[in-house]
This record gives structure tokens, sequence and C-alpha cells, in this order.
């Protein structure tokens, strides 16, 4: 998500008319990102009046149109194409004068958001110009890449480039968060080797996440402490890692 939000303000720093069409209906994430959470768009006979973070860039989300931040939006696939086209068909970007780019924020995957997206700007003259690709380096963040430039290929929409955030950030493995992964009973072997059963209240046998971390914390200084100051890049190691402690 980084991205794209970058992007829009470089250019709009250079003078060009720029607007932000966040499509992740479920998770929209663009307007606090541009810093106009909590704004509201109006509509007159123009249309949708998008939220301006500077006079030249111009963010449209279903964001502001919820009541609260914390608002979930519950809609199938029918519904979300019809916001995408409300929002791409009827918002007033830059009255008469148009834009110069429009960047279009998408969820991860390959769903509704994009499809639906795609198929509305296909119609319009000059279609869809790009994608740019968005990941980080984990394997997982790199599974979702791959399906959605297969999807690219099906859908002939050309591919500008791949930005790969937070390439060389790395983490100490301290600062890392350890979850006991839920399972039925787990018993956590003492100093002296007894092993203690869990009681009937205990919140993992009840399928909650427990924090451990200060335990493994605790344990790695005691058994290898040179390994609490070991820089790790999130290939390895993700910032909440899930461990199951026995």
């Amino acid at each position: 998500h980084i991205y794209p939000h970058q992007k829009a303000r470089t250019l709009a720093s250079r003078g060009y008319s720029v607007g932000v069409l966040d499509v992740d209906i479920c998770g929209p994430s663009a307007p606090r990102m541009l810093g106009v959470a909590g704004r509201e768009v109006h509509r007159s006979g123009s249309g949708w009046s998008p939220v301006y973070a500077n006079p030249n860039l111009a963010v449209m989300s279903i964001s502001f149109l919820l009541p609260d931040a914390d608002a979930a939006v519950v809609w199938r696939g029918p519904r979300k194409n019809g916001m995408i086209k409300q929002f791409l068909t009827e918002t007033d970007w830059n009255g008469t004068d148009g834009l110069d780019y429009l960047i279009v924020d998408t969820p991860p995957g390959t769903s509704d958001e994009h499809i639906s997206t795609v198929q509305f700007l296909s119609k319009i003259e000059g279609g869809v110009s790009g994608a740019v690709v968005v990941t980080t380096p984990e394997e997982v963040s790199m599974a979702d890449v791959r399906k959605e430039l297969n999807f690219c290929k099906k859908t002939k929409v050309r591919v500008v480039g791949i930005v790969e955030n937070m390439a060389g950030l790395q983490m100490k493995v301290e600062d890392l968060k350890f979850l006991r992964v839920p399972i039925k009973e787990i018993e956590m072997a003492t100093d002296d080797n007894e092993s203690m059963e869990q009681d009937e209240n205990d919140n993992s046998k009840k399928g909650a996440t427990v924090d451990c971390t200060q335990e493994v914390l605790d344990i790695l200084r005691a058994k290898c402490p040179e390994v609490l100051l070991w820089w790790l890049p999130p290939m390895y190691f993700h910032p909440q890692v899930a461990v199951h402690v026995k």
C-alpha cells in the first residue's frame, strides 16, 4: 500500500492533476495514508466531489461514506461492482479539466474489485495504461503477486513494473512477537522436566491465540542469548511469528 500513495504525491508535487481511487471496498486505506481520513464527500449535479489532499491531488474512497472508521462493509460481489462503477463514472475528477493520472489502489488478490475495475476502464478511451504490482519479500506475499501477474496477462493489462516494499527491512529477534498456536492440550516442560497440564480455564484450549513472547525470550536469554542480537530480514520471520511452545 505504500507505493501508490507515494507515487500519487510525487506526481502531484510535479504539477500534474492526480486522482487516487481506493477500490479496496472492505479495507480502504488510501484516506489515512494520504492524510484525509475522517473527511466526507458530497454529491452535486456533476457527481461525487472527491476529497482533496492538496489542490491537485483528489481522493475517492468508500471510507468517506462510512459512519465511522471501524464500520465493516459486508457486501457481495454485485454491490461492490456497483459501487466501483459509480466511483469511476460519477466522480467529478477536477471538473471539466479532468486528470493527468488516475491511480487505482486495489486490495491484494484477484477479486471482484480487480475484475470490475479492468472491465469498466477498458470501455473508455485509453483504457488501462498499465499495472504496478506491489509486494514485500515474504514468500506469502510473492505467491499473491504471481497470481496478480497471471491476472494481468489474462486481462491483457500491461505490467509497468514491480515494486518491492520493505526490501531492506531487518528486525532483531528480540523485537519479534511470538504467539502460541491454539491446540486442545499443551504441556509445558519445566526446568526439572516435569510436565504441568494446563487447567480448564486456559485460553489455548478454547481456541484463543496466546501471546508467549516473554516466555520465549526468557528461554532464549537462558539458553542462547546471542540469538537475541541477530538481525533477520522478513523472509525468515514475519513480525508476528506463530510458534508452538511445548
